[in-house]
C-alpha cells in the first residue's frame, strides 16, 4: 500500500479456531519457511491504529529452526533473512528504510535485551 520496501514480522490472519500460537506457527512457515520451536511467550491482544480501526493483533514470541525458504505469494515480496545485531543496529541507523512499526519496537526491544 505504501510503495516501499518495508521490514516487517511475520503475520496473518487467523483461520477459524485457530489458536494465535497456531496462527503464528503457520504464518512463520508460509513466510519464512521456519518451524516454529517453542513459544516462549504470548502478549495480550493490542489494537494495531486505535482512531482508525478496532482491529487487534496478538504478539507470539518464539524460538524457530529451519532453513528461510518462504512460499511464493504473488500478492506479497517476502524475503527473509537473518541479521547480527551489528546488521540490525546499522539498518536502524538508515534513513532510507522503512519499518513497520511492530518490526521496528522488536528490532529495538531485541538489540536492548542483548546489552543488558
Amino acid at each position: 500500500a505504501v510503495n516501499k520496501t518495508i521490514y516487517n514480522l511475520p503475520s496473518g490472519f487467523s483461520e477459524p479456531g485457530e489458536t494465535p500460537e497456531q496462527t503464528a506457527a503457520r504464518e512463520l512457515k508460509e513466510e519464512t519457511g521456519l518451524d516454529l520451536l517453542q513459544v516462549l511467550c504470548t502478549l495480550p491482544p493490542s489494537f494495531i491504529a486505535p482512531p482508525v480501526t478496532d482491529m487487534s493483533v496478538h504478539t507470539v514470541i518464539c524460538t524457530a529452526k529451519g532453513a528461510l525458504n518462504p512460499e511464493q505469494n504473488p500478492n506479497e515480496v517476502i524475503q527473509p533473512r537473518w541479521f547480527t545485531r551489528e546488521e540490525l543496529k546499522q539498518e536502524l541507523e538508515n534513513p532510507s528504510l522503512w519499518f513497520s512499526a511492530r518490526a521496528l519496537d522488536a528490532a529495538v526491544m531485541f538489540l536492548n535485551l542483548l546489552t543488558t
